[in-house]
């Protein structure tokens, strides 16, 4: 049955109030559980070409931090150092300085007021050098296939990462976590995956069917199909999608339920489908059937 305007109104307060609710535990998962090394999660930054510049960047930023704190510092601080500095454009100062304080927790300072002076200079120098020769290299990086994105914008063309959490032991509450959903994620490419085994065997199957794709490399700008509101009752999705469906060229149905044979179609023709209507799309194509096409 069809719900009125007040229970519409109803439901929606509830799923606001439960959103701002998750946004809030997920915020106090990532202050209380990980703190400033929240920034350990990010991918790295840009492709070859900027990794280079930063590989060349870190000699110097190691030596000056080593002079500065007194402090030779082992082959992991080093790489911690990295991730923090390639975290710079999503890390709060309060953040940045928090890490390089751990970092140099064995250093011989003379007193606190001279550890809290070496720290701050040693974060506006990583904040420097990230700003003034990284960001520009890692948006050039990326010129080449998108808009040169502003500083803030560069969090989401970072390098995707991979997340394997143990659901055995006593770490399984950690695995019932949506850790892929904390704040510093939220504009990066992540995924969960079981087990490295798991992740391993998904690599190879993947690789085995892109070596029998018979139809050259995935091309979505002209191989992605669509079913756009088959029964006819979702009017605001269809007027928000259409539009962008018909101007990427893209085939498809719209406003009607289709055949199996037309189902089927749209699924073994493109490279890309989309499915824009209630439940997944199963009342037209059942499992067996779909676990059957090529």
């Amino acid at each position: 049955s069809t719900l009125s305007d007040k229970q519409k109104s109803a439901w929606w307060r509830e799923r606001r109030a439960l959103d701002k609710r998750m946004g809030t535990f997920l915020s106090q998962l990532q202050q209380d559980w990980l703190g400033c090394w929240k920034c350990l999660l990010l991918g790295s930054t840009g492709e070859s070409y900027t990794q280079h510049l930063i590989s060349e960047k870190m000699k110097s930023v190691v030596q000056l931090v080593q002079t500065l704190a007194q402090l030779k510092l082992s082959k992991q601080d080093e790489a911690v150092l990295r991730v923090v500095f390639e975290a710079v454009p999503s890390m709060s100062a309060g953040d940045l300085t928090a890490c390089i304080n751990e970092l140099l927790s064995n250093a011989p300072l003379e007193s606190a007021s001279h550890r809290q002076a070496i720290v701050a200079k040693i974060v506006e120098l990583i904040t420097t050098e990230f700003n003034n020769d990284i960001a520009g290299a890692w948006q050039k990086d990326i010129a080449a296939t998108t808009a040169t994105p502003s500083l803030p914008q560069l969090q989401q063309q970072r390098n995707p990462v991979i997340l394997i959490i143990s659901s055995g032991g006593t770490s399984g509450i950690l695995h019932e976590l949506p850790w892929e959903c904390i704040p510093i994620l939220y504009d990066q490419p992540v995924c969960r995956m079981p087990s490295l085994a798991y992740l391993l065997a998904a690599h190879i199957v993947a690789d085995n069917e892109q070596k029998a794709h018979t139809r050259g490399p995935v091309d979505l700008k002209r191989r992605t199909g669509f079913l756009l509101n088959p029964t006819n009752d979702l009017a605001k999705t269809q007027s928000f999608f259409a539009p962008y469906f018909e101007k990427q060229g893209w085939k498809g149905i719209t406003g009607r339920m289709p055949s199996l044979d037309e189902f089927k179609g749209l699924l073994e023709s493109n490279d890309l489908f989309i499915y824009c209507g209630h439940n997944a799309g199963e009342q037209y194509m059942s499992s067996r059937k779909l676990q059957e096409l090529p």
